[in-house]
């Protein structure tokens, strides 16, 4: 099961299942940051990959996975998250760059969230090294030996309007004012429960 705020990219993800051959075992769902479609204890696994930076009420989200989550459940992810620096400068550009909403917060904050909604065994990753350098990397890639293939691919307007998100995101990195993380927790299962 797949879930995304924007239907283009489900019907991204769908056209890619089907091409696949995996259509028939996946199903993807439009939602937005309310109540998940889905009964509770209905999954092994939530994973979330760089969208949780979208909710505001991330509390609210937290406890909604926890709900759909079955007992013993895990809840794995990976975000966008305010860095370490006390600025915010490049960060706001960065994010006006993105043009999508983005309520930025730190690991720290996302390891408090799984606890205060019951998730037991909290483990949180600081990635800022390896992404500091992953950007670095993929720009100098981006901006170099791939430019005129991906001009090729997406057009010249298109491609410097996503290097000058590429840019922004990168100055904020550098600022030490965007991070990413990796953070997991278990839901307990009923005899474990207080």
């Amino acid at each position: 099961v797949g879930i995304d705020l924007q239907p283009a990219l489900l019907e991204i993800a769908a056209a890619r299942a089907m091409a696949a051959g995996l259509s028939d075992r996946v199903t993807f769902h439009c939602v937005s940051h309310g109540q998940l479609p889905f009964a509770d204890q209905t999954f092994t696994v939530v994973f979330s990959k760089d969208s949780l930076l979208h909710t505001a009420d991330k509390l609210t989200y937290f406890a909604e996975i926890r709900r759909v989550l079955k007992a013993g459940g895990w809840f794995v992810g990976s975000d966008g998250l305010k860095g370490v620096q006390p600025g915010a400068t490049a960060r706001e550009a960065y994010q006006q760059a993105l043009g999508l909403p983005a309520y930025w917060e730190s690991l720290e904050t996302y390891g408090h969230l799984l606890e205060e909604v019951g998730f037991t065994e909290i483990q949180l990753r600081d990635r800022s090294a390896w992404f500091r350098e992953a950007v670095q990397q993929d720009n100098a890639r981006i901006f170099g030996p791939l430019k005129s293939t991906l001009i090729d691919l997406v057009g010249a307007d298109h491609y410097t309007a996503w290097t000058q998100t590429r840019q922004a995101m990168a100055q904020a990195v550098a600022a030490g004012e965007l991070t990413t993380g990796h953070f997991r927790g278990r839901k307990p299962v009923d005899r474990e429960l207080p």
